[in-house]
């Protein structure tokens, strides 16, 4: 294999980034250690070791027979890998006398650990080779097609201990994001709720009612979104009968409301209200609130009855009248 197709192989951005979805196999430290001096054991090798091949570096994730305990090893330069072999290759590279296999002939690190036989089998995370779990030792050796399984097994091991890690980063993730939706959808609500309560005050009876729609739909959403992600295939999200309400009274706000009506006005309304005095669609809206267009819609239609007008245009001449 050309040094150019080697590069390209190391360097493809697919790989890359399952490198980096991986966490550079960094969380699967301890089993890595078990593992190669396992293999060292078994293929009665002098040394084992795990790698990960980046774009830039070899790195060794665990090693056993390299260094004193405790030791840590420095990344090697790629020129001095045997492992970007069976990176770009994406299959078992076997050397039976370094001396001779033009692959490594001639590398100094090698020599200077004293490698003469290596043998090295793909570790994948997500359809990409990371790096290698790899045997060497210091004469020169026939490998057997029972050692290559042997370490495809191992292998095999690792990749289930990053993808467990994987998994488990990604749960993390997503409930760090249910919680701030929770925390975001409670502080909507709580402004709803308290901003029915000022209209009920003022006697605007439509106000109050349709700031408790605007309450109960953020609940709704944050309900749906939880049930569609814990539910099973067969029983889905879908499946969920939303909760229906009276409608809202159609009747206009008291007169001796007009006042208070821009005091009602919760703090995501603010928001849309400001965005529609720049002209800006609802869909533009929502995209930038990071809310649904059917959600913006509701919105814009509590702040016309708040307001007491009739188009969004009068919404944004009230808001202006207000300001100047």
């Amino acid at each position: 294999m050309h040094d150019d197709e080697i590069t390209a192989a190391l360097q493809h951005p697919s790989r890359l980034a399952a490198i980096e979805r991986s966490d550079g196999m960094g969380a699967a430290a301890e089993a890595l250690d078990r593992i190669a001096r396992l293999v060292s054991e078994l293929l009665g090798t002098q040394r084992a070791a795990v790698s990960l091949v980046t774009d830039a570096h070899h790195v060794f994730r665990a090693q056993v027979g390299l260094t004193q305990p405790g030791e840590v090893l420095a990344p090697l330069g790629l020129e001095h890998s045997f492992c970007k072999h069976v990176v770009a290759e994406r299959a078992p590279v076997l050397v039976e006398d370094a001396d001779e296999d033009e692959r490594v002939r001639g590398n100094e690190v090698a020599e200077s650990f004293g490698v003469r036989s290596y043998l090295g089998v793909p570790v994948e995370f997500d359809g990409q080779v990371l790096g290698a779990l790899c045997v060497f030792d210091g004469v020169p050796r026939e490998w057997t097609d029972e050692d290559v399984r042997s370490l495809q097994d191992f292998a095999a091991l690792i990749t289930h201990h990053v993808d467990a890690h994987f998994v488990d980063r990604r749960a993390d993730a997503r409930r760090a994001e249910q919680r701030r939706r929770a925390l975001q959808v409670n502080h909507d609500v709580l402004q709803e709720l308290t901003t029915s309560r000022m209209a009920l005050e003022l006697g605007d009876a439509p106000a109050a009612a349709q700031s408790l729609h605007v309450a109960i739909d953020a609940l709704g959403g944050i309900l749906q979104q939880f049930v569609a992600e814990v539910s099973s295939d067969d029983s889905p999200a879908s499946a969920i009968v939303p909760v229906t309400r009276p409608s809202a009274p159609v009747d206009g706000p008291a007169p001796d409301a007009d006042l208070g009506r821009a005091a009602l006005l919760s703090r995501r309304e603010t928001e849309v209200l400001h965005l529609l005095r720049t002209g800006a669609s609802n869909r533009s809206i929502a995209t930038g609130l990071g809310i649904s267009v059917d959600t913006t819609k509701k919105h814009v239609s509590s702040i016309l009855r708040k307001l007491g007008v009739q188009s969004r245009a009068a919404a944004v001449a009230h808001a202006s009248a207000r300001e100047g």
